[in-house]
């Protein structure tokens, strides 16, 4: 199996809390991990911020990249990307508020050698499920899709024993989703990579799941969802961007207006179909998975 690039990111709110995930990575289990890196930018957008003086206290393991763009949260895997291109490794990104179970890496990299075009993703969602709107109702070309068990009373009550603090993955059957989440752990390929990426348009930036997963997706990579893959902490921290609202765009807000961006740039999601345009206020989205 290919050596594996561990990368995220994090903000200063969480700098004090970032152990328990980095020893969750440390101690995957089956692979080899040539570098795990905390990528900050040098400048952050929503918060103050000194390199010379508020840099993070991180064991010798970890190494700290500092840039001079600040990509959002998608700076957890951007430079990464940048610095391994044309390199044959596996590049792993997650974020900083979770514990990752000792055998996802290896979970991951096994499915990534069975679809060496795919993007694996640990957790993610299919559009229709976002929003209850018959405009995501549109062909699919990477099949077969992934299919959902339902939430039964079982798995609310393993839920309620573990006190809220992990879920589990509840997908019936392996396949091909929309949306890759990069809470539960992303696995993907330098090669994915296009320079496009790299010039996030206002409000955008704010999110990453889907301005990845749409360059993902534009550039021929399925995202592939292994079935029941790892249970895994999940917690949210500090300042969280599920919480976080610009320019009057919380977090929904800005996810329709990423997936409408590429609807519209790129023909995607069923963008090419008139019939799957939004008949309603975009500012007002109703029920989503993320």
């Amino acid at each position: 199996m290919k050596d594996f690039i561990v990368s995220l990111t994090a903000i200063p709110p969480r700098f004090n809390e970032l152990m328990p995930t980095l020893l969750s990575l440390k101690a995957q289990k089956h692979v080899n991990i040539r570098e795990i890196r905390l990528d900050l930018p040098k400048s952050y957008r929503r918060f103050p911020f000194d390199p010379a003086t508020d840099l993070p206290d991180l064991p010798d393991w970890v190494t700290l990249h500092l840039h001079d763009q600040d990509y959002g949260p998608a700076t957890k895997i951007l430079p990464a990307a940048q610095d391994y291109s044309g390199q044959d490794v596996f590049l792993f990104f997650c974020d900083d508020d979770q514990r990752y179970e000792p055998e996802l890496l290896f979970k991951l990299g096994t499915a990534a050698e069975a679809h060496p075009n795919d993007v694996i993703a640990n957790m993610g969602y299919n559009l229709n499920e976002r929003l209850a709107n018959p405009c995501y109702d549109f062909p699919r070309s990477f099949q077969p899709r992934a299919k959902r068990r339902c939430k039964d009373w079982r798995y609310r009550l393993w839920r309620l024993r573990t006190g809220m603090r992990k879920k589990f993955a509840f997908l019936g059957t392996p396949g091909y989703i929309d949306i890759a989440e990069g809470f539960g752990g992303v696995l993907v390929r330098p090669s994915f990579f296009t320079p496009d990426m790299y010039d996030i348009p206002e409000i955008l930036w704010t999110v990453d799941d889907p301005w990845l997963s749409g360059h993902f997706t534009k550039n021929g990579h399925g995202i592939w969802r292994p079935a029941d893959t790892l249970r895994f902490g999940h917690n949210r921290g500090a300042e969280a961007l599920a919480d976080f609202v610009y320019q009057g765009h919380g977090r929904a807000e800005a996810d329709t207006a990423c997936i409408e961006y590429f609807r519209r740039e790129y023909g995607l999601w069923g963008g090419d179909d008139p019939a799957t345009r939004f008949d309603r206020d975009l500012t007002q989205p109703r029920h989503w998975q993320g």
